[in-house]
């Protein structure tokens, strides 16, 4: 897994930025902070999302783990 917080940085409101080798997890710019969520299909094939925690409070490594 690589993360650049560089990029992260950079992330305008609206925009995500996804984690290569961790299918799912992305980190999503708001207006006011950054956030980790993980994205999924449940059994009947819905989409899910869990959060995880605000950047860079959650490492890419701890939202990773979760």
């Amino acid at each position: 897994m690589y993360f650049d917080v560089r990029t992260a940085k950079q992330l305008a409101p609206g925009q995500h930025l996804l984690m290569d080798g961790c299918n799912g997890l992305r980190l999503v710019a708001s207006n006011t902070y950054k956030s980790w969520t993980y994205r999924y299909k449940d059994a009947s094939g819905r989409m899910k999302q869990v959060g995880l925690g605000r950047w860079p409070a959650v490492s890419a490594a701890q939202a990773a783990a979760r």
